[in-house]
């Protein structure tokens, strides 16, 4: 992409060395949602540790910001970092999730349901 803005974001000066949970990698991201023709570079140098969580959230992310022409690029990552992001996606891809939903025609029915197990 030509002319795109570019934000670079160190994240060894927001988190030290340990990003561990989803809420942080959604609440930095979430302000570039409405800009577009963009890359964001995260900076993972220092980081040793993101949870799976934390990747995983990173990996929905990035799919919320493709679609508004946003580019999110990795640099600097640890060993243990990439092979985390890379285990929350194929896990993402493997088993995608499956939501059922039962509906009770009273509260009773409900009742009994929950405390069958």
């Amino acid at each position: 992409m030509k002319n795109e803005e570019k934000y670079e974001i160190n994240l060894s000066e927001i988190y030290v060395n340990v990003i561990s949970s989803r809420d942080s990698i959604a609440l930095l991201l979430k302000k570039y949602y409405a800009a577009s023709d963009v890359e964001i570079v995260l900076n993972f140098d220092r980081i040793l540790f993101i949870s799976r969580s934390a990747a995983q959230q990173l990996i929905l992310e990035r799919k919320i910001l493709e679609q508004n022409r946003i580019r999110l690029r990795l640099e600097n990552l640890s060993p243990f970092v990439n092979q985390m992001i890379q285990l929350a996606d194929a896990k993402r891809k493997k088993n995608p999730p499956v939501i059922t939903s039962r509906e009770f025609d009273s509260p009773l029915e409900l009742q009994e349901f929950l405390t069958s197990f």
